[in-house]
């Protein structure tokens, strides 16, 4: 015998939303004070900014956050919640975006927040696949240059510039040379 449970979308919604809120008040009881590395970027859901937090040793989320907009006033106000909480890292790392740099400023003063290698090794890694592409066309065209000019040897042979210009020079032997 099957069971069959039917719930309605709104009883689904608000399951859910007691459970988050369940998740919330025990992130919010967290001590993040053993984070010595915070790693911070902006991820996207729907092209919305969800701002996101990840101890580096032990890659917990301690933030992940959905957002209006991702300037200095939204990291610095969920940077300060976790602030709270104990988080004080020795230094951040974080890409270049301006709000998430100018919120950690704010909140950590001179606490160092290092650029990312993520960033960096995609900016390089497009240059290379262009570089691999212009590289790879420039070969086959100088291969297609090589067949034309065979292609045009084996039609009409030509001698080599130096007997056209003394037939007996390739008949000679190197020691009667007078030089």
């Amino acid at each position: 015998m099957s069971l069959i449970f039917r719930l309605s979308v709104g009883t689904i919604h608000n399951r859910l939303q007691v459970a988050a809120k369940q998740a919330g008040e025990i992130n919010q009881s967290h001590d993040l004070s053993a984070i010595r590395v915070g790693l911070h970027d902006e991820i996207f859901q729907s092209g919305h900014p969800v701002l996101a937090g990840v101890d580096a040793c032990s890659t917990y989320c301690y933030l992940l956050e959905a957002a209006e907009c991702r300037d200095e006033d939204s990291w610095g106000f969920h940077l300060l919640e976790a602030m709270t909480q104990g988080l004080n890292p020795d230094y951040t790392i974080a890409d270049a975006a301006k709000g998430l740099r100018a919120g950690h400023k704010a909140v950590f003063g001179d606490t160092p927040c290092h650029g990312d290698l993520f960033h960096i090794q995609q900016q390089c890694e497009s240059l290379a696949n262009v570089l691999s592409r212009q590289a790879q066309g420039a070969t086959t065209r100088r291969q297609k240059l090589e067949q034309q000019m065979e292609r045009a040897r084996q039609l009409s042979p030509r001698q080599p510039a130096f007997e056209k210009a003394d037939p007996g020079l390739s008949n000679r032997n190197p020691s009667d040379s007078t030089c």
